[in-house]
């Protein structure tokens, strides 16, 4: 799983029941409550007590809807509720939950790849940005073009500015503010986030490297504020791409 993905920063593998091996080449990622390698004959024999399944999951604001027992059991199913069919059944009226789950982790970002296609919104423009189409790239394919991921990528031209407010911060949290950033020779490229009372942390400035893609990241804590800018500024007026 995952071994042709070269990173999985901020993603949280939790709960979940493999049947087989787990390996990554990246490190960048939070596991825990999973369980390896554990075999499954069919449907009679799944959470069948004793199993090490059983309340042995974790509680995952947001995502956990309560639980028989200790604690929620590892994997997609509680003990003892009805097994789930994968695909479409016709012949049950689909019961239809427009409804988002809030995980504590999730990405707060909306649009955070730019893959709206026709608008930028919520990101708000500031000076000379630019959104460019580009062809579709996948993960198996390596980090060599102009778009990193989808079809879509955002260009800082000389003076430009982009950012986005956030306003569900809990207070006195820790938080991170990260993007992937392709950057010409002699160009850069800063992160930053503004707080209302003027206050800003901004990263290190991030430029060329060879392997063509490199991480821009601004770790910061809400404080009392729970509201904040998230914003990516060119620092450069070079003819350098961003």
């Amino acid at each position: 799983m995952h071994a042709c993905v070269p990173e999985l920063f901020g993603s949280r593998i939790i709960n979940n029941i493999f049947s087989g091996g787990f390996v990554s080449t990246a490190e960048d990622y939070v596991k825990s409550h999973n369980l390896i390698d554990l075999k499954y004959q069919d449907s009679t024999t799944y959470l069948i007590t004793p199993d090490p399944a059983v309340d042995s999951g974790k509680w995952i604001d947001g995502i956990t809807e309560g639980f028989a027992g200790k604690a929620s059991d590892i994997g997609a199913i509680e003990k003892d509720k009805p097994m789930w069919k994968v695909g479409h059944d016709f012949s049950i009226t689909p019961k239809i939950d427009t409804v988002r789950s809030k995980p504590l982790h999730r990405n707060l970002l909306i649009n955070a790849a730019f893959e709206h296609e026709d608008h930028l919104s919520p990101w708000v423009k500031d000076g000379n940005v630019r959104i460019n189409k580009q062809p579709g790239k996948y993960q198996t394919t390596p980090d060599t073009a102009s778009v990193r991921m989808g079809a879509y990528s955002l260009e800082l031209l000389p003076k430009g500015i982009i950012y986005q407010e956030i306003s569900s911060l809990l207070p006195d949290q820790d938080y991170c503010f990260a993007t992937a950033l392709r950057v010409d020779k002699n160009e850069a490229v800063v992160l930053g986030v503004s707080f209302s009372d003027g206050s800003e942390v901004t990263s290190t400035a991030v430029g060329y490297t060879e392997n063509g893609w490199a991480r821009g990241v601004v770790n910061f804590s809400s404080g009392s504020q729970t509201t904040v800018k998230c914003f990516i500024k060119r620092t450069t007026a070079g003819k350098g791409q961003v």
